[in-house]
């Protein structure tokens, strides 16, 4: 992958108008989409026709029932489209976050929506694929949530996010591929420290918490915590909230006019020097690159480094 071949999409220029945190479009004869990866979850659902997939792995032929999950930095693209119709969903990190605290009790769920990639940009997205039943159910899903979010009636909120949580849990289910949980010598109790760990790390991102009062918010020692939180989440705290701080910045650099001190500033980063240097090492730019890029009308473009 060139670096000058790469877009980022940013949550503001993908989804549909007035969509809230979620989106689901129908995209007919679908053209052909350079490499592109971006800052949401995407879940697409291939209604018809066909197309060559772009990944790390190479090229891989879509059919009609294939769904692909596509986590945040993990690119991909569509080369040589015939008829293609599809759906698109795209959820916003942060209510993906939220709907994982339903469902972090699912191994699997847990590993295909919660734990982090340690490098996104160098892995593939999964495809899995429905049975002709299962995808008409899926597709009755999706198009749930695409006409709740645009008609918005009464209680449209709730019933998005019900359907939404239905197809979730149709792709845990789906996902008969995926490779083998490791198994890790921890308790049902410690599993639970981490993950609350986590959503509050996600939560109270501006937050400077030690070690220990972590630990002691999770009732575990802070050896423990940290032995078993970078065990399961594949990095530590410290790189994890440095993630989830840098991915915020990101969203403010494009989505707001503060200077990068403020956005800095806001984020709990006291030294622009020390902000400047985090940010080039998960983005592979500076943020007033990154910024530049983000404005200009092509796009962000963003070399192929692993976040």
């Amino acid at each position: 992958m060139a670096k000058a071949e790469l877009v980022t999409l940013g949550w503001a220029k993908s989804a549909q108008p007035q969509a809230g945190r979620v989106s689901v479009a129908r995209i007919e004869n679908h053209a052909h989409t350079p490499p592109h990866d971006h800052l949401f979850h995407e879940i697409v659902f291939i209604e018809a026709g066909a197309a060559e997939h772009l990944t790390v792995e190479g090229r891989r032929l879509l059919r009609p029932g294939d769904i692909i999950l596509i986590r945040p930095w993990q690119w991909h693209g569509y080369e040589n489209t015939r008829q293609l119709t599809l759906l698109n969903c795209l959820i916003d990190r942060r209510l993906m976050n939220q709907l994982a605290v339903t469902m972090h009790h699912d191994e699997r769920a847990f590993q295909l929506f919660t734990r982090p990639l340690p490098r996104p940009r160098e892995s593939a997205p999964l495809v899995l694929h429905a049975a002709p039943a299962e995808g008409r159910h899926s597709l009755a899903l999706l198009e749930r949530i695409m006409t709740e979010t645009r008609c918005r009636l009464a209680g449209w909120e709730p019933m998005a996010t019900g359907a939404l949580l239905e197809f979730l849990a149709m792709v845990v289910r789906f996902d008969a591929r995926i490779r083998l949980v490791e198994n890790l010598d921890i308790t049902d109790r410690a599993q639970k420290a981490v993950f609350d760990t986590a959503v509050w790390l996600e939560q109270n991102a501006v937050a400077k918490p030690s070690l220990e009062q972590l630990a002691r918010r999770a009732g575990l020692s802070p050896t423990h915590l940290s032995h078993v939180f970078s065990q399961r989440m594949g990095m530590g705290i410290v790189a994890y909230r440095n993630r989830i701080r840098i991915e915020e910045a990101c969203r403010l650099l494009a989505h707001t006019d503060w200077s990068i001190t403020e956005v800095a500033a806001r984020l709990g980063y006291e030294e622009i020097a020390f902000f400047s240097r985090m940010f080039h090492q998960l983005t592979g730019q500076s943020p007033r690159r990154y910024r530049q890029a983000r404005n200009h009308p092509a796009g962000a473009q963003l070399p192929a480094v692993a976040p």
